[in-house]
């Protein structure tokens, strides 16, 4: 199981990222567990650790996602 982690705030295309993520799966017989969080803050204190990739908005609603992905590298670096 490939642990995703997905850092967006917009709702809308939070679904359609984890659709695609579905989508792969049922045509590739991978297996993926996404987990959304609104906030990079939220990912952070929850999920930075737990993750085998992430995918982080650029533009997070009052944090910048450039930010929040150098914060995770200096904590072990899973692959952006």
């Amino acid at each position: 199981m490939i642990r995703v982690a997905l850092v967006e705030n917009d709702s809308v295309l939070a679904r359609e990222l984890a659709s695609f993520f579905a989508r792969f799966e049922k045509e590739h017989e991978k297996g993926f567990e996404v987990r959304n969080y609104v906030s990079g803050r939220g990912f952070l204190a929850g999920g930075a650790c737990n993750c085998d990739i992430a995918v982080i908005d650029a533009q997070l609603n009052g944090d910048d996602g450039f930010e929040v992905a150098a914060e995770m590298r200096t904590r072990g670096g899973e692959p952006l």
